[in-house]
């Protein structure tokens, strides 16, 4: 009786070992069903908070911009090209457009690593200008760590040359 116990015990060690050892993500979420893809296209995002190291960026980022990223659903062609991405403002007029693919240390381009992100856009009328907080900024493709992806959060980081540390949390609803 005391073997089974044991045996019982290591098997339940062993399963929640791999469930909550396999998450690509930082911060979580430990388990999901769905793709990191199925969790970010489709939908609008916006800024809740913009840290730049220890300062809050957030009211100026919403008075200022206060734009929706979608992101497209990527086709797969194998090729590893980027995916469409729109720019919204607060009256849901698209604003500006670009381009995202998760990050790939494939040379092909074929196998992606999804806890990086990299996106760029520019205005539509307006190539040009130059407008947002940076890295959150035309003209300006940066690459993001995803530190949060669920279906309605996202949380992205990135650090510059000099070390600055932006941590943006997105959510859609």
């Amino acid at each position: 009786m005391k073997t089974k116990s044991i045996r019982n015990i290591f098997v339940l060690v062993l399963i929640l070992a791999t469930a909550f050892g396999c998450s690509k993500f930082e911060d979580g979420p430990w388990i999901s069903f769905r793709s990191p893809e199925r969790r970010l296209c489709g939908k609008k995002w916006h800024v809740v908070s913009f840290m730049k190291n220890d300062s809050d960026l957030t009211a100026q980022w919403i008075t200022n911009y206060d734009w929706r990223l979608f992101f497209h659903e990527h086709y797969d062609s194998g090729l590893g090209e980027s995916t469409g991405i729109d720019i919204f403002d607060g009256n849901d007029n698209r604003i500006a457009f670009g381009g995202w693919c998760f990050d790939s240390n494939d040379p092909d381009g074929i196998t992606a690593n999804t806890t990086k992100i990299l996106f760029g856009f520019y205005y539509v009328d307006q190539d040009s200008l130059i407008s947002g907080i940076y890295p959150l900024e035309t003209r300006a493709g940066c690459d993001y760590k995803i530190l949060w992806l669920k279906s309605n959060e996202l949380w992205l980081e990135h650090t510059d040359s000099i070390q600055n540390e932006y941590v943006i949390k997105f959510e859609n609803n």
